[in-house]
């Protein structure tokens, strides 16, 4: 089990500075998180275990279970969102080659047949470089722009299924 262990003054470093609810409700900070992010690519694959340091003082151990069930409810919404969000993008990706791969397909069936006219050229003109366009962003979406959300869900996974814990600082140094 692989240990991603972050240092934190209070328990507020965890959440957005603009939001006073209770800790249950909290947004997470995206200081917290790009962090996290940060120290994971450090980090090789297998379970993670997170421990969250802590000083003894201002330890709040009633707390700590909210914070939990907190922290684990953000990574599985998140990763939902983004599960959904890559998913999405698949499928417009697939969608647009698949039509623009039509319009090619069109625009050849109009040169082959040599449709003659003003009217018949004007729409080849134009549906050649639209099937292109399609065809090389559906990919584009497909191969490219989808890593960043694998990227994401992959992070998210990982802190999903993560164990947290809270130590005290003095015992980080033990």
């Amino acid at each position: 089990m692989s240990e991603l262990s972050i240092w934190l003054d209070t328990y507020d470093d965890l959440y957005s500075d603009f939001d006073p609810r209770p800790y249950g409700k909290r947004l997470v900070s995206h200081d917290f998180i790009n962090e996290l992010k940060r120290n994971m690519h450090e980090i090789s694959g297998g379970p993670v275990q997170l421990g969250l340091f802590i000083p003894e003082p201002a330890r709040k151990r009633e707390a700590e279970s909210e914070i939990i069930t907190s922290l684990q409810n953000y990574f599985f919404k998140n990763l939902n969102v983004a599960e959904h969000a890559l998913r999405k993008l698949v499928q417009q990706g697939i969608w647009m080659g698949l039509i623009g791969i039509a319009l090619l397909l069109i625009a050849t069936y109009m040169v082959y047949e040599a449709f003659p006219g003003f009217l018949a050229t004007a729409v080849t003109v134009v549906l050649q470089p639209a099937g292109w366009f399609l065809v090389w962003n559906g990919l584009d979406n497909i191969f490219f722009e989808s890593k960043e959300l694998k990227n994401e869900r992959s992070f998210l996974g990982k802190m999903q299924d993560c164990s947290i814990q809270f130590r005290s600082l003095n015992s980080a140094t033990s």
